[in-house]
């Protein structure tokens, strides 16, 4: 078992990361996510412009943060989620692709 599985098992899926972004920025499920990456893929080659962009953000270390601060890391991530929040527009589009990788268009 990983310490990511060992954390949740000792203390509940909800003080995973992915879970807490999921309920604070309301992430769009991945396969939507692709669709609409798709579309304006296509859209950007039928106009050759583009004003669009994608981000990708990897977190490293979260294994260890929640094996050092347990319950409490759900906290670190709520604030991580209002600097989201106050970054993002109603407009960007942000997905989880695993626990550390988010993916948003822009």
């Amino acid at each position: 078992m990983t310490s990511l599985g060992h954390n949740a098992a000792r203390y509940g899926l909800e003080s995973l990361f992915a879970n807490v972004l999921t309920t604070e920025l309301k992430l769009t499920p991945f396969s939507s996510f692709n669709d609409f990456y798709v579309i304006e893929a296509e859209r950007i080659k039928r106009y050759k412009k583009s004003t669009s962009s994608l981000a990708l953000i990897g977190f490293k270390g979260l294994d260890e943060l929640y094996i050092k601060l347990g319950i409490q890391a759900r906290q670190i991530f709520l604030e991580v989620a209002q600097v989201f929040k106050s970054i993002l527009r109603r407009s960007d589009m942000i997905t989880a692709r695993n626990e550390a990788l988010f993916l948003i268009i822009m």
